[in-house]
């Protein structure tokens, strides 16, 4: 059942929430827009929610990592109390709780908080436009804000860069770059996984001279010096992991 859930989320299948999706994406006309190219800076980020339903179901958590240069330099991530308890499925998923949340800031405190993190740059996620939709709706209802950044897919971009590929799940990009070993399905877990995958596939674009679209100020750096496709780095993406704080 998780695999289908992932699955569900990550190839952006609706079948019976076809009709809600449908009509809550009428209303988006301010979304940014969807890119693919090289971004000096950016921020990744990610979010867990109690369901696929951007209409009835409820996010519980956020998280961002701010990144200049292709380093990040600085990380957010916050809780959020939903109306409603989380059942036993999304438990089990995220490891999220009801206790956990109990104490936790609401959706207008904690997705204030991400818009003046975030500001106006570009965002990057895996499956982005899931993310994107539940923040948009959410921050347009809660706090009246218009979540008009531009958006990068990093599901979208493996896509095009590996097509012998079928696979393209976040749990297959990072066994595949040797980044981790399991998808945390926390927010700011995913977000570091992420963001490694992300500066991986531009590393292996540089190398194997795959044009990409410069997006933003490039840094003095050179792309192919600061990028390089790197061997297996699971232990230090083990020591980030043991580093967070939930």
């Amino acid at each position: 059942m998780m695999n289908n859930f992932e699955s569900a989320k990550e190839n952006n299948i609706r079948t019976s929430l076809q009709l809600s999706s449908s009509t809550a994406r009428q209303e988006r006309n301010l979304k940014g827009k969807s890119l693919i190219g090289i971004a000096d800076n950016y921020v990744v980020i990610d979010i867990e929610t109690t369901g696929l339903d951007v209409l009835c179901d409820e996010i519980i958590e956020v998280a961002a990592a701010k990144v200049e240069g292709g380093i990040i330099v600085d990380k957010f991530t916050s809780l959020i109390k939903p109306e409603n308890r989380i059942n036993n499925f999304i438990m089990g998923l995220t490891g999220i709780n009801n206790e956990m949340v109990e104490t936790a800031p609401p959706a207008e405190v904690a997705l204030q908080s991400f818009v003046d993190f975030v500001g106006d740059s570009l965002l990057i996620g895996h499956n982005v436009t899931f993310d994107i939709n539940f923040l948009y709706d959410n921050c347009q209802k809660k706090i009246g804000h218009n979540l008009s950044n531009n958006f990068l897919d990093t599901l979208r971009l493996s896509r095009m860069l590996f097509v012998q590929e079928k696979q393209h799940k976040l749990a297959d990009l990072i066994n595949r770059f040797g980044i981790g070993r399991v998808v945390e399905h926390r927010a700011l877990g995913d977000v570091l996984q992420t963001q490694k995958c992300y500066e991986y596939m531009l590393g292996y674009s540089a190398d194997h001279a795959v044009k990409l679209k410069h997006l933003g100020p490039q840094v003095k750096s050179s792309l192919r010096g600061r990028r390089k496709v790197r061997g297996n780095i699971v232990s230090e993406m083990e020591n980030l992991f043991a580093e967070l704080k939930y």
